[in-house]
């Protein structure tokens, strides 16, 4: 195992405090890659690489990024906006569909 792919752990200080320790890159074999940097999806992308380890990432303010780019980018849309929203694009995709692409 590279050292880039160790597993994430937590340390219990005395005081009841808690320190993170991780890797904040992924070694695939060809390159090591920031895993900030991955895809959101990606098993390797820090905040699923700290969850398959079971830690909660946001105990360390570390948030799920597809969350946070909903909220940057929705964040002020009401829930009517956003229901019209998915209805527009759910009606844009099955034109699509039909039109086979």
């Amino acid at each position: 195992m590279s050292k880039w792919n160790k597993k994430p752990w937590v340390e219990n200080c005395e005081d009841g405090s808690q320190i993170l320790h991780y890797s904040g890159y992924w070694d695939n074999g060809r390159m090591i890659i920031l895993r900030e940097a991955l895809d959101a999806d990606h098993p390797e992308h820090l905040y699923n690489y700290l969850k398959s380890e079971g830690i909660k990432p946001e105990d360390f303010g570390i948030y799920c990024p597809v969350e946070q780019g909903a909220r940057e980018k929705f964040g002020s849309m009401t829930k009517e906006e956003l229901i019209k929203l998915c209805w527009d694009l759910s009606k844009e995709l099955d034109a699509l569909y039909r039109a086979g692409f």
